[in-house]
């Protein structure tokens, strides 16, 4: 006997594909990462040089923040004996949305800082639930 909550991981998969191909406009995907509560902290250098309107670095965090919502909402669904493989599968993709992230120029252009560095964090704010007194 089969859950009807759960999901084949194959199918699953294709899910995620369609998520991450379908992106929307630049502008909604700004809004989205606005709404997914994304903070850039920095860390080292003159976070006013970077560029962060780059459509690379928001079409990067939209993606990171879509796959990470994939997962929370696909992981209760997969099935136990399958869940091993799905993480390693997402830890790849996410893997590979990071280092794309290392590469992206997202300075802006300015001859006379063109040698300047810039380090940052970028993190995701997770609302704290309220107390009940």
């Amino acid at each position: 006997m089969t859950n009807k909550n759960h999901i084949d991981l194959m199918e699953s998969l294709r899910n995620m594909q369609k998520i991450l191909e379908n992106r929307p406009d630049s502008q909604e995907m700004l809004r989205e990462i606005t709404m997914m509560r994304f903070k850039i902290k920095p860390i080292f250098g003159n976070i006013t040089e970077v560029d962060l309107n780059d459509f690379r670095l928001i079409e990067t965090l939209w993606s990171l923040g879509k796959l990470e919502e994939f997962f929370k909402s696909e992981y209760p669904r997969i099935p136990v004996k399958e869940r091993h493989s799905f993480i390693r599968i997402l830890d790849s993709v996410k893997d590979r949305l990071k280092e794309n992230l290392n590469k992206i120029d997202m300075k802006r252009h300015n001859p006379k800082n063109a040698t300047s560095l810039i380090e940052m964090e970028i993190l995701r704010e997770i609302p704290r639930k309220k107390q009940v007194n």
